[in-house]
């Protein structure tokens, strides 16, 4: 016999739009013109992210999410907050290899200070 929290947790992934792929990819929530919080991308869709935060206090409202692995910036929306984990929605993402919108310039600057020298070559 299964469980009830077993069956929710199936038909919440069963309702996702969007399959989530298991990551463990460093990012950082960008918040205001210098505010950045370290976090882990746990797994990623199209659509949304879940990430472990440092501590058990929860990111801004919306903010950019920066994908240092990926080298992708995610305009996020908090949509649940639990302990240490929050699970996001993306509104828009952009692909920091090019140019991007003025919402994710900062994202793109900061990225580009971590890569130097293989930012542009991929």
């Amino acid at each position: 016999m299964s469980s009830g929290r077993a069956n929710s947790a199936a038909t919440r992934a069963d309702l996702r739009v969007f399959a989530r792929q298991s990551v463990r990819r460093p990012a950082k929530a960008l918040v205001g013109p210098n505010g950045a919080l370290d976090v882990t991308i746990v797994d990623v869709s199209v659509a949304g992210a879940r990430i472990r935060l440092p501590g058990a206090g929860a990111p801004a409202r919306r903010f950019v999410l920066l994908d240092l692995g990926a080298g992708v910036a995610h305009a996020a929306e908090l949509v649940w907050h639990k302990g240490s984990d929050a699970g996001l929605k993306f509104s828009k993402s952009a692909n920091l290899r090019g140019l991007v919108p003025a919402e994710f310039s900062a994202a793109r600057q900061l990225w580009l200070s971590r890569n130097e020298r293989t930012a542009l070559i991929d």
